[in-house]
């Protein structure tokens, strides 16, 4: 997945806002939780503040093609 991630990073958009944006912009999630140990890691993420290029769909149907899927099936 790693490498998949890094390969549809570039100029507007580093590896850590891709795989955020991946995350996002799935219809079943409304929120992710980012760990985060440095400002450094912060400041990656947030880019100075600029607009971050979202995921096209192709992008995005790549990115799933890379993940295992992970249901869990004991619901009540």
């Amino acid at each position: 997945m790693a490498g998949a991630v890094q390969a549809l990073s570039g100029a507007g958009r580093n590896a850590a806002q891709t795989a955020i944006q991946f995350v996002l912009q799935n219809p079943a999630i409304s929120s992710a939780v980012v760990g985060l140990r440095t400002a450094g890691q912060l400041e990656e993420i947030v880019k100075d503040g600029t607009e971050i290029p979202t995921l096209l769909k192709k992008e995005i149907y790549s990115l799933f093609g890379k993940v295992n899927a992970n249901k869990y099936g004991l619901h009540r």
